[in-house]
């Protein structure tokens, strides 16, 4: 969504700097400005503030291909990100994929086969036509492609990944994702490449058949400067869900070690909490079994020991008070 960022490139808005940094949420409903996206924009829109391939009339006999791009200008890629989400709703083969280029000098809208889009750059391709499909790093240098790196995760039928590609100074590459759509990153593949050192452009392109002309979506773009969290998680909520049941919601996405920790919650006059999980679609929401509560009594709920996604622990417990109300059932 249009702040999050999917996916995509740091940098830092600073006169004289090397990055400039932008990001895309499209939680503004569309992607016509900041920044504005060119390419097959016809048969893209925006719906629930995500990106989607949406062709009403595709080619029925052969594959298609549509791509849409932005403007990505870095004259240094020392220290610079990209992060988004990518959404195949299908299994990927060698007429269903997607390529993701991070950078490159003109923009990318088609290409043949396995062969160069005719720009000079790095993309990463979700797709291809075998059972050992990853995510798959290449330099296209305008003529042909050269593989760089590949991923250890299976591709294998449908996937939702949440993907973040570092480079530092020295030119070492790290690819991560996320196979759950969050942000708790594990590393693909890790590597030294140098050959190219500046961009002009960020781009998708997708290839896909008829009956997989909506099955593409993407989210959460950003490039800039290398992001780093030093804010730890706090407690925004605590709401009673049953006798012995409460939601905790943090700011943010939270660690599942020190999250799912029972003893670091704890009520006072009741004790710690019994159980503690993390919702399945919201890893900033926590679920608490408790020791049951007293109908219509005050209670404060202390959290502690939280980490977020990036190792940040909350340095000092979190109060929060709550009320537990007992439903009365309606008389007749």
């Amino acid at each position: 969504m249009k702040a999050i960022g999917l996916f995509a490139v740091l940098c830092a808005v600073l006169v004289g700097t090397a990055h400039a940094q932008w990001q895309d949420d499209f939680s503004d409903g569309d992607f016509s400005a900041n920044p504005t996206w060119l390419g097959n924009t016809n048969v893209y829109s925006v719906n629930n503030g995500v990106l989607e391939l949406d062709n009403p009339a595709p080619d029925t006999q052969t594959p298609n291909m549509s791509s849409i791009y932005t403007e990505s200008a870095f004259s240094s890629l020392n220290n610079c990100e990209w992060r988004f989400s990518i959404d195949h709703g299908f299994d990927g083969s060698a007429s269903n994929q997607s390529r993701v280029y991070l950078l490159s000098n003109n923009p990318a809208t088609s290409f043949s086969g396995i062969g160069s889009s005719g720009v000079v750059g790095y993309y990463l391709l979700f797709g291809e036509a075998n059972s050992a499909d990853v995510i798959r790093f290449y330099y296209d240098d305008g003529a042909s492609v050269a593989l760089l790196a590949s991923g250890t995760t299976s591709l294998v039928g449908s996937f939702h990944a949440s993907v973040r590609v570092r480079r530092s100074a020295a030119a070492e590459w790290t690819l991560e994702a996320d196979f759950s759509g969050g942000q708790d990153y594990s590393l693909e593949a890790a590597f030294i490449e140098n050959t190219l050192a500046s961009s002009a452009y960020f781009g998708v392109i997708n290839k896909y058949t008829s009956s997989n002309a909506n099955n593409f979506a993407f989210d959460n773009f950003y490039a800039g400067e290398i992001e780093v969290d030093t804010t730890p998680p706090s407690v925004l909520s605590a709401t009673p869900i049953s006798l012995n049941a409460i939601d905790v919601l943090f700011s943010e996405v939270v660690n599942s070690t020190t999250a799912t920790n029972s003893s670091n919650y704890s009520i006072a006059n009741i004790g710690a909490a019994l159980s503690a999980t993390i919702d399945a679609n919201n890893g900033a929401l926590v679920h608490l079994t408790t020791p049951a509560f007293l109908a219509n009594t005050m209670y404060t709920l202390g959290v502690q020991q939280v980490s977020d996604m990036s190792g940040n622990t909350m340095p000092l417990p979190n109060l929060i008070e709550f009320n537990y109300f007992a439903p009365i059932a309606a008389q007749y």
